[in-house]
């Protein structure tokens, strides 16, 4: 994507910090719960302006707003979400 936009990507711009439960088994509830503090910024990395997550699929979209929280308290403007499908078996918290 990064090599088509021009716009630069970071892989390594949020790491985990612990390991977490499979998300497929949990309700929209566990899996905000189950990766709340779950994502930390890489200490060697610098966040300034608008930042543009990318996910496989996102079902309730507890990852990304986990990560969305963590980028903009480490200054990111405004975090964007592009995601290749969607599930609709359960209501978005995104």
């Amino acid at each position: 994507m990064s090599a088509i936009t021009g716009i630069p990507c970071n892989p390594k711009l949020l790491i985990k910090t612990r390991r977490t439960e499979l998300q497929k088994s949990l309700s929209a509830f566990e899996r905000r719960e189950n990766l709340r503090g779950a994502f930390a910024l890489n200490k060697r990395k610098i966040v300034s302006g608008n930042v543009l997550l990318v996910d496989d699929v996102r079902t309730t979209g507890a990852t990304l707003s986990e990560a969305a929280r963590v980028l903009c308290s480490a200054g990111a403007k405004k975090v964007y979400a592009a995601v290749v499908a969607v599930t609709d078996n359960q209501k978005s918290t995104f």
